[in-house]
């Protein structure tokens, strides 16, 4: 036993090195994690939509508009039928003047009492803005009438 009790006082102060340098060694190095296997990522996936229905244009009214040269001397019932509510009427001096609005022209109509004192008639007719041209303005707001919308 004193061969093993000799060799292990020689080994002692070896050991004891090894174990304090194994120690301080690990104190000054960071610790890093091991690096952990990455589960793969869920493939995404999208919800299908459906196809967008392709616009469908509303059909063209077909429009019988006056002529302007017909208008002269129609009445305030005649206008309503044809024409709808005006959007403005003025009323001046015994006269009336109605206003058509569209989104391509608008429409005035000047109303004068009728002969002998009569009801209001359509003396005249000016058309302004967008193309100002009498005919397109006229079927405009007739069809702006039979579409449901007045004014």
């Amino acid at each position: 036993m004193n061969n093993a009790g000799g060799a292990l006082r020689r080994l002692s102060p070896i050991l004891l090195a090894a174990l304090i340098a194994g120690c301080a060694g690990t104190a000054d190095a960071p610790q890093t994690p091991a690096p952990k296997a990455k589960a793969p990522a869920p493939k995404a996936e999208t919800a299908a939509l459906p196809p967008t229905p392709e616009p469908v244009p509303e059909p063209e009214i077909k429009v019988d508009a006056p002529d302007a040269d017909e208008m002269i001397g129609w009445d305030t019932a005649m206008l309503n039928e044809t024409f709808g509510a005006a959007s403005l009427i003025r009323h001046d001096l015994g006269a009336e003047i109605w206003q058509y609005r569209t989104d391509a022209c608008v429409l005035f109509l000047f109303l004068y009492p009728g002969s002998g004192g009569g009801p209001l008639q359509v003396d005249h007719l000016d058309v302004r803005g967008g193309e100002a041209r009498t005919d397109a303005c006229l079927e405009s707001v007739v069809r702006r009438h039979l579409q449901g919308r007045t004014g």
